[in-house]
């Protein structure tokens, strides 16, 4: 049996479907090629590579499938002759045209494959593509809370840094302070250091102030014989002027008060180591030699007799006194 094709018809059939197929073939064999690409394998690492792939592994072999359908073609327009419809011309046997329809069939699944594995590449590269935005997202993210915290850091770093050159002023200027104080406490060391020898030079053996305790409790013997003695009671007594009022006993001595007048200390003890005058109880002063006696002043005459000690009254007209104790009046001379 033989089944006869219009040549026309068919060759437009078969141009276009190995067009279409050409096309799918490529466009399927560039993505995947360019997908499962993978330098570590591939030598291609330029422009021209690549092209010299997609030579080698695309084109030529589609190249080849091209020509074997062009050939196929040619065949069948051989055998069909030139005819034009109906029974003339030649014909193509059954075979060959069920042979020529499979192969199509399989060129048309095999173009249906591709493009499901296209969809398939595309919705894989998508995902991939939405995931690889989500980290770089996550990455920004990250990165702007990064060098958000690495601006409070550097904040917090100045903050320090300042605070540091702070602490270093002040360690700078205590330490000039504690220099002065150290001056300051040797100074005073050295001071106190003078001042001991002074105050065991007096406490010492022989020093003044032992000197001192001793007349002190001397006076306060003799205030206390006198309290004994005189019951602390006073007489009042007129003395003219040139008179000198004096104790009377040797060892006994009287107090006098001078209410008016003017009168001055008598003592005959002036030579130096021998220096003596008359107590003051009511400032604790020693009087000596020609000072004057104050007014209302409790002044104790230690000593009396040839001890010379006394007060001498100036005043024109005389002085009241107040005494307590066994007195003598005399002459300035006496």
């Amino acid at each position: 049996m033989v089944i006869m094709i219009k040549k026309p018809e068919f060759l437009k059939k078969a141009a276009s479907l190995v067009l279409a197929l050409s096309f799918a073939f490529i466009t399927s064999v560039a993505v995947y090629a360019t997908l499962s690409y993978d330098s570590s394998i591939d030598p291609v690492v330029s422009l021209s590579g690549l092209a010299q792939y997609v030579q080698e592994n695309v084109l030529n072999p589609l190249q080849s499938s091209i020509d074997d359908l062009s050939a196929r073609v040619s065949a069948i327009e051989i055998s069909g002759g030139g005819g034009g419809g109906g029974g003339g011309g030649g014909g193509l046997d059954s075979n060959a045209y069920k042979a020529l329809i499979a192969r199509i069939a399989a060129l048309e699944s095999g173009s249906k494959e591709k493009d499901a594995r296209i969809s398939e590449l595309e919705s894989a590269l998508n995902s991939a593509k939405d995931e690889l935005d989500g980290r770089i997202d996550s990455v920004e993210n990250s990165y702007t809370e990064l060098s958000r915290q690495i601006s409070s850091v550097s904040d917090s770093l100045t903050g320090i840094r300042s605070s540091i050159e702070s602490l270093k002023s002040s360690k700078t200027s205590m330490e000039r302070d504690f220099a002065n104080l150290s001056e300051k406490y040797i100074a005073v060391t050295k001071l106190m250091n003078e001042l001991q020898s002074k105050v065991d030079g007096l406490t010492g053996e022989g020093g003044g102030v032992n000197e001192l305790r001793e007349q002190v409790k001397n006076l306060q013997d003799t205030w206390q014989q006198l309290q004994s003695k005189a019951g602390v009671m006073y007489r009042p007594v007129f003395v003219e002027s040139g008179k000198t009022v004096r104790a009377k006993n040797a060892d006994e001595g009287i107090l006098v008060i001078v209410r008016s007048g003017y009168a001055v200390i008598v003592s005959p003890f002036n030579t130096s180591g021998t220096l003596q005058g008359i107590n003051d109880l009511t400032t604790g002063e020693e009087l000596y030699n020609g000072a004057d006696a104050p007014l209302m002043h409790n002044l104790l005459i230690p000593r009396g007799a040839a001890d010379g000690r006394g007060i001498h009254i100036e005043s024109y007209d005389g002085a009241y006194v107040m005494i307590g104790g066994e007195y003598v009046i005399v002459d300035e001379n006496g």
